[in-house]
């Protein structure tokens, strides 16, 4: 399931401890929290706030979880993450203790932007989170001049900046 925040109150009922879920979604502060982890409803229920570093499809094994949802939301950015419809019965190993298994199998793309989740069914759907389009190490810019100051070379100034920043921190500006 992919879908905007706006919709997200829908899926209060979803499943168990959804809606203690929905809530933590809902909140207007998500940009600015720590991060870490934060309990919902004891060990049935928490959220991660994380900083990944996103990778190239090529990365790595389809995650699958038994006993958790996964809900992706992007907080700044866009990410990419690979999605398959899994098969139980594939074979693999499985860490019981941390509820993860890493399987090969194929995922197709679902793009996800600020505002977006996607919400991944423990056990019948795998998943390859943190990905992107670009190679790691690339950081885009992006610059947007408001009307009354388009013409006189701030952007051009502003993107030779960061640019130029970029390169000093040993990324490839995009």
């Amino acid at each position: 399931i992919s879908d905007t925040l706006a919709n997200v109150g829908a899926y209060a009922n979803y499943g168990a401890h959804f809606a203690k879920a929905v809530a933590f979604l809902q909140r207007k502060d998500l940009k600015v929290l720590p991060l870490g982890r934060y309990e919902l409803d004891g060990t049935n229920a928490y959220a991660m706030v994380q900083e990944a570093t996103l990778r190239p499809w090529d990365g790595g094994k389809p995650e699958v979880h038994h006993d958790y949802f996964d809900i992706q939301l992007p907080l700044s950015g866009e990410e990419t993450i690979g999605v398959a419809v899994f098969d139980p019965k594939t074979p693999g190993e499985f860490d019981e203790e941390k509820d993860i298994g890493f399987y090969d199998v194929p995922v197709e793309p679902l793009a996800l932007r600020p505002g977006e989740f996607a919400i991944l069914h423990p056990e019948t759907c795998a998943h390859l989170p943190c990905c992107s389009e670009d190679a790691p190490g690339w950081m885009q810019i992006g610059i947007d001049v408001m009307p009354e100051y388009r013409s006189r070379g701030v952007g051009t100034y502003l993107v030779t900046l960061l640019k130029n920043r970029i390169m000093e921190m040993g990324d490839i500006p995009f």
